[in-house]
């Protein structure tokens, strides 16, 4: 029987807060050694540009939690509906660059209620591996 890794990081919250004329604050919280982390992103209320701030803030409190000592890029990021299995996930690729030199992370994640969950939990997918091995 297998036993269920305990992350070091881990997601609290996703809160989207409407601002004026169609736009919007999207807040990741993530909870790491019993502190919570906030990154923060605004940009267009629109489905697919929630996906993306969300992403962002999630690498923004990820930074955070290690002081900077990584820069993280987004690269790329798509909501995809894989027909084969019937399911739809979020997929990320990041630039990590630690020290000068640079790694590609990348992270996927069904989406089974909330894809802007789903797209937090993706990038924890992609860079929890790098970021629990420097705080550790």
């Amino acid at each position: 029987m297998k036993t269920r890794q305990k992350r070091l990081i881990r997601l609290k919250e996703v809160k989207v807060e409407p601002r004026d004329e169609g736009q919007c604050k999207v807040s990741v919280q993530l909870v790491c050694r019993d502190i919570t982390i906030t990154g923060e992103r605004s940009g267009p209320d629109e489905n697919d540009y929630k996906i993306m701030l969300t992403a962002l803030s999630t690498l923004e409190a990820l930074q955070r939690i290690t002081e900077d000592h990584f820069k993280m890029d987004l690269l790329f990021i798509e909501r995809q509906q894989i027909q084969k299995v019937g399911r739809e996930v979020v997929m990320v690729m990041i630039d990590v660059n630690i020290d000068d030199s640079t790694r590609a992370a990348t992270g996927a994640c069904q989406i089974k209620t909330d894809p802007l969950e789903a797209a937090a939990r993706d990038v924890l997918d992609a860079t929890n591996r790098i970021v629990e091995l420097f705080l550790e």
